[in-house]
């Protein structure tokens, strides 16, 4: 038999989790050009996909806090609902 976490424990880990993808999509949110001039000094990806990927930034944290705190309140569900 596996062994089962406690769920108020489930839920506090969730709970955090939701919390600091919605601070990091805040953060991307409120600032989009100093997002993308983040993006573009990593040099991670070609110059012409860095202002699509800092659009999506914002939205793919809200995105996975979201499923977070869905986790949270629903134990059936699992945070790969959105983190593909």
């Amino acid at each position: 038999m596996a062994p089962t976490l406690d769920p108020v424990v489930a839920h506090a880990v969730a709970s955090a989790l939701a919390a600091m993808f919605l601070l990091a999509g805040a953060g991307k949110l409120r600032d989009p050009a100093a997002f993308r001039i983040t993006l573009e000094d990593y040099e991670l990806l070609p110059a012409a996909l860095t202002s699509t990927a800092a659009a999506a930034g914002g939205r793919r944290s809200r995105s996975v806090a979201a499923c977070c705190c869905a986790t949270s309140c629903s134990p059936q569900l699992r945070c790969s609902c959105c983190c593909r």
